[in-house]
């Protein structure tokens, strides 16, 4: 079953509150991710669009969807060189981060505002 753009449970006909079915949930898993690697890719699309690259790089842990990989080929395409690393090489980044900063020599001053606003 495809999930309609904004679906509630109560839309697919299971009641609010009640569990959803197995191949329920599969289907709503399918369409989450078909729906995030699209958004992504679009504005892929947009910024190839707009704008003369010899390269894409594909990478991270996102680059481990295998849609993502072959959608972001169809993309592509012929407008640029398309990389993306191993999927044995594709993992979250955030444990290698935390890895480096303990073998770093652990805390000190920041050179640089951490803030995420732009302004003053």
């Amino acid at each position: 079953m495809a999930w309609p753009a904004r679906a509630t449970p109560s839309d697919s006909g299971c009641p609010l509150g009640e569990s959803l079915t197995e191949h329920d949930r599969a289907d709503l898993a399918a369409a989450f991710e078909q729906s995030v690697v699209e958004s992504l890719l679009e504005k892929l699309d947009l910024a190839l669009d707009e704008h003369t690259v010899a390269e894409v790089v594909v990478a991270g842990g996102v680059a481990a969807n295998t849609l993502l990989r072959k959608r972001a080929a169809e993309v592509v395409g012929d407008r640029a060189r398309l990389t993306m690393p191993p999927l044995d090489l594709c993992t979250d980044n955030a444990a290698m981060i935390a890895a480096a900063g303990l073998l770093g020599g652990g805390p000190r001053p920041a050179d640089v505002d951490p803030s995420l606003g732009w302004g003053p």
